[in-house]
């Protein structure tokens, strides 16, 4: 009868000393930039763009280019090849470039970029 009375009054006592869950909000990552700041990128190319101020821009042989984000940690590959009835080459090249690296990646996706208009079509792989 003791042990019921001790066991009863130990639970009694564990339970009611806690505070109730609350379930912590939604948390969303913060990532602080400075302000971009875009200059025009001209060269003998035939292309030309907006940079960013902070992009740190290595040009190599053949209008090939990397654009470095220090700061973001990131980089974006510019390749430019002249299209002289190796269109079906090429599109296969960049095919293959880009799911070799599916090892490394989670997941890509495939996103078409179309405009009849100026005739400009792509593919967006992310």
């Amino acid at each position: 009868m003791f042990n019921r009375i001790a066991l009863l009054f130990f639970l009694v006592l564990g339970s009611s000393c806690r505070e109730a869950a609350v379930p912590k909000p939604a948390a969303q990552l913060r990532l602080e930039y400075d302000e971009a700041f875009y200059q025009n990128f001209t060269s003998d190319c035939p292309f030309d763009f907006e940079i960013n101020s902070n992009t740190v821009l290595s040009i190599k042989q053949d209008c090939n280019m990397t654009l470095n984000y220090p700061q973001m940690k990131a980089s974006v590959f510019i390749t430019y090849k002249k299209i002289d009835g190796n269109l079906e080459t090429l599109l296969r090249d960049a095919q293959k470039l880009t799911y070799e690296h599916v090892i490394k990646a989670d997941d890509i996706i495939e996103q078409p970029f179309i405009n009849p208009k100026d005739r400009v079509y792509g593919m967006l792989y992310r």
